[in-house]
């Protein structure tokens, strides 16, 4: 075993790794921040049980510094945090903890899309930058698509 390979306990056993490693993808990341945004107000959110979880979900054994790296999992995380300290405390009527539940996810699902709909207007911005550069008027990029011309003459 190399030291990469081998964890260092309290009472200096050496306890080798446990899990595969595996490269955090964009997918991942994804799933990570949609894992951080369902998390329920009944479990404190600590990157302890983030990375619990996450071996669970992803199948994967991922550190606190692995997942720190990537930005998007590091602001959906404070994100929450923010979420859970401003909620109510959890009711014991169980319709209203689903109608919160319901609600939590709506305004999780809402950020994405907001978030979704700068990066098109980013790329948008871009693109209409690029056609103007290459000499396209605004009427250039409207007109409509030319018919389709199914009989092949």
């Amino acid at each position: 075993m190399t030291g990469s390979d081998r964890k260092q306990t309290g009472r200096g056993k050496v306890k080798p790794r446990t899990g595969p490693r595996r490269a955090i993808d964009d997918a991942a990341v994804q799933r990570v921040c949609q894992l951080i945004r369902n998390w329920p107000a009944t479990i404190p959110l600590t990157w302890e049980a983030l990375v619990k979880m996450t071996a669970q979900v992803e199948k994967g054994g991922w550190t606190r510094q692995g997942l720190n790296r990537h930005k998007a999992i590091v602001d959906a995380f404070q994100q929450r945090k923010l979420d859970l300290r401003k909620s109510p405390k959890p009711s014991k009527d169980p319709l209203v903890v689903v109608l919160r539940r319901q609600i939590e996810d709506r305004d999780a699902e809402n950020r994405t899309l907001r978030e979704k709909l700068s990066h098109y207007e980013e790329r948008f911005i871009v693109m209409i930058r690029n056609a103007t550069a290459r000499g396209l008027t605004q009427n250039d990029l409207e007109a409509p698509l030319p018919p389709i011309d199914r009989a092949g003459t």
